[in-house]
């Protein structure tokens, strides 16, 4: 009996189906997943991402560029200096003062929203022992942007022939994606100094 065109062409698909399934039981089938791209999120520094205002009106200059090797180091923290143009200093954030020197040349600020700030008025100031500093708040006190913290007589620092460039870092760098000084240029108490991305 003669098998016909037909029936082989039946037989030959049976066989390759039986093939693919047996095959595909024995060496399993993984259904992959399309994957798409999304598109990369683009941070625009000041745009959707928060900032921290400048305590003194001054001249922004990089943190790297500053007169003291362990805040240029980057060691403390990620910031920026402000060559102050007056002696006033006020709250850059709103949170809980952690820290208050009683000197006055130095303040650490935990804002409402995590960032821990240390602003350090002149280099190497401590050894005037608060000379020339008179500070408006304590320890412990609630501040909100734009209290003042302390008046400063630049002059007095200057002529005791200390620095007066402020140092403002961002302790918990390493709790953001970016902490990016926004050096360069002037900048009135309260524009932007820092920007702080994720």
């Amino acid at each position: 009996m003669q098998v016909g065109n037909f029936t082989l062409q039946v037989i030959g698909i049976a066989v390759a189906v039986g093939m693919a399934l047996g095959l595909t039981l024995i060496l399993g089938f993984e259904d992959k997943k399309e994957v798409v791209e999304e598109p990369a999120t683009i941070i625009v520094p000041g745009v959707g991402a928060p900032e921290v205002g400048s305590p003194v009106a001054g001249e922004l200059v990089a943190l790297t560029a500053v007169n003291d090797k362990v805040f240029a180091s980057e060691a403390l923290g990620k910031g920026v200096g402000i060559v102050p143009s007056n002696g006033k200093f006020y709250a850059p954030v709103s949170g809980e003062l952690v820290t208050a020197f009683p000197t006055g040349h130095a303040y650490g600020i935990k804002s409402d929203d995590g960032v821990e700030l240390l602003i350090h008025i002149g280099i190497d100031t401590v050894q005037l022992q608060g000379k020339g500093f008179t500070a408006a708040v304590k320890q412990g006190d609630r501040v909100e942007v734009g209290d003042l913290l302390c008046t400063v007589d630049l002059d007095a620092i200057k002529s005791a022939g200390y620095d007066p460039t402020t140092i403002m870092v961002v302790t918990n760098t390493a709790s953001f994606a970016q902490v990016l000084g926004a050096e360069g240029h002037h900048v009135g108490h309260g524009e932007t100094a820092i920007v702080i991305e994720g």
